[in-house]
C-alpha cells in the first residue's frame, strides 16, 4: 500500500505591525476616554465648590454692611443721634454687636459716614471695615473666643493663619442726589439720599484664571 503524507508548511502567522497599532490604540482609547471623564467630573465639581463658597462670602459682605447700619439706627433709636449709614463708636457705650468700621468725611457729633465707592475689607469676627489691599482670605487658626477657624481677612506673615484662594471686597456707593425711587408695595417715593448701595465681589484663581462673584444690594434708612 503506497502512503502518501501531507505535510503543513505554513507555520502560525502574527500580528503585523498595523494590526499591533490598531490593538494598541483601542486599548489606550477604552481607557483613556473614562480617565479624562472622571478628570472632567472632578473639576467640574471642584469648580462647583469654590463657586458655592464665593458666592456665600459675597453674601456675608452685603450682610456685615447690613449690620452696620442696622445697628446704626438702633443706637440712634435708644441713644445718642447717630447718621443711619455713619459708625458706631467704639467706646463700650452699647453692645449692638459690629461697632468698628472705617470712616471718610466727618458728621455730626464726630460720627463717620461710610467711604462713599472706596474699595473694603470685611471682617466678620471684628465687626469693621478696612481698605481693600487685595489679602486673601485667611484660616485663622487661633481659634478666637470659641476655638472655631475663622475665615477672616487678615496677614499671614507672623500670624498662626493659612491663606485661602479667595478674596473679598465691598464697595459701598451713593445714589446720585435729587434722584428717586418709587416703593414697589407702598408706592411712596424714596429719595436717593436714603439709598447706599452695596457690592460684594469675591474674587478666586482657578487654573490660572481669575474668577469673580459678583452679589449686590441696595439698603435703605428703613425707619
Amino acid at each position: 500500500m503506497l502512503c502518501i503524507w501531507h505535510m503543513n508548511t505554513n507555520s502560525p502567522k502574527g500580528f503585523t505591525l498595523i494590526e499591533t497599532v490598531v490593538a494598541v490604540a483601542l486599548i489606550v482609547g477604552a481607557v483613556v476616554g473614562p480617565l479624562a471623564l472622571v478628570s472632567q467630573a472632578l473639576f467640574s465639581a471642584k469648580s462647583s465648590k469654590n463657586k458655592i463658597v464665593a458666592a456665600h462670602l459675597a453674601q456675608e459682605g452685603i450682610e456685615i454692611v447690613r449690620h452696620f447700619r442696622d445697628s446704626n439706627i438702633l443706637r440712634d433709636s435708644t441713644s445718642s443721634p447717630v447718621f443711619w449709614r455713619g459708625t458706631l463708636p467704639d467706646d463700650g457705650s452699647i453692645d449692638q454687636g459690629c461697632v468698628k468700621q472705617a470712616g471718610g468725611a466727618p458728621e455730626t457729633g464726630g460720627i463717620m459716614l461710610f467711604e462713599l465707592a472706596a474699595g473694603y475689607e470685611v471682617d466678620v469676627i471684628d465687626c469693621r471695615l478696612t481698605a481693600y489691599t487685595g489679602d486673601p482670605l485667611s484660616f485663622d487658626q487661633s481659634g478666637g473666643a470659641n476655638n472655631n477657624l475663622l475665615l477672616r481677612p487678615i496677614h499671614c506673615s507672623g500670624t498662626p493663619c493659612d491663606p485661602s484662594m479667595f478674596r473679598r471686597k465691598v464697595t459701598i456707593t451713593d445714589f446720585l442726589p435729587g434722584g428717586f425711587e418709587d416703593d414697589p408695595v407702598s408706592g411712596e417715593i424714596i429719595p436717593n439720599e436714603q439709598r447706599l448701595l452695596v457690592i460684594s465681589q469675591v474674587f478666586w484663581v482657578e487654573k490660572g484664571v481669575t474668577r469673580n462673584i459678583s452679589v449686590q444690594e441696595t439698603l435703605y434708612n428703613w425707619r
